[in-house]
Order: structure tokens, then C-alpha cells, then sequence
């Protein structure tokens, strides 16, 4: 070998992405994957509390097929004058604003405005009680 200067030379550099993990998507994950992760987060860290909301709403959704159910019902015993199709718009508009509240609370809490469970559990809450109230008041 001999020795040969230069004044500039290419040097091959990964690029940035190469250094870069992807945060996975908290969606697609499940609760023992999400929780490890927050735990992994955490140790790190780094700010979790985006994903405390999701791990969350994974445990608070389920619930929402049953409120949406006993919302249903003071509907479907009352057709009366209006008509099943009265209920039927009326049950599409509360599942409009139910899932508009779940939005809401769920970009509340990754704000950090309220707490996680608070984000997570709220809609239920307001719209179980709501549900409640309107399942007593209902005239059969």
C-alpha cells in the first residue's frame, strides 16, 4: 500500500432513519404489550401518558357496546306517535356524540388535562348514568 493524500474524500454515513425506531402503534397492540411498554417507557423516561390513556381504553371500550345498549332500550319501548325510525335517529345521534366524548376525553387526557382513567372512564360515566336515568323515567 502507498500512501496518497487527498484533500477530500466520500465517506458512505447511514442516514438518519437508520437511527430512528418506530414508536409502535398503540392501537394494534394488546393490553400485555401495551402495559410493557409503558413500564419499558417509563424506565426511559420518556412521556407516557398518551399511552397510560390507550392502555386505558383498552379496558374501558368493551363497555361501550353495553351503555350504547341500555341508551337503546328507553327508545325501543316508546315508538309511540314518532315511529321506530324516531328512535332509530335518535340512537344514531347519541352514538354520534357518544364517540365524539370518547374522542375528546381520549385527546383530554394525552394533553395531560385530566387524569388517564379519568379520560378513559368519563363517557362512560356520563353516558352509563344517562342511560340509567332514562331506563328509571321511561313510561311503558
Amino acid at each position: 500500500m502507498t500512501y496518497a493524500p487527498f484533500t477530500e474524500q466520500p465517506m458512505a454515513l447511514e442516514p438518519p432513519e437508520y437511527f430512528k425506531t418506530e414508536a409502535p402503534e398503540a392501537d394494534r397492540m394488546t393490553y400485555g404489550q401495551l402495559k410493557q411498554y409503558v413500564a419499558q417507557l417509563q424506565t426511559s423516561g420518556y412521556h407516557v401518558v398518551p399511552y397510560i390513556v390507550q392502555l386505558q381504553r383498552k379496558v374501558a371500550f368493551p363497555f361501550v357496546t353495553l351503555i350504547m345498549t341500555l341508551l337503546a332500550v328507553p327508545f325501543a319501548v316508546t315508538t309511540g306517535r314518532r315511529g321506530a325510525l324516531y328512535g332509530i335517529g335518535i340512537g344514531i345521534g347519541l352514538a354520534i356524540v357518544y364517540w365524539t366524548t370518547l374522542s375528546v376525553f381520549g385527546a383530554l387526557g394525552a394533553g395531560g388535562w385530566v387524569t388517564p382513567a379519568l379520560a378513559a372512564w368519563a363517557p362512560n360515566l356520563m353516558f352509563g348514568a344517562a342511560a340509567i336515568y332514562l331506563l328509571l323515567t321511561v313510561r311503558t
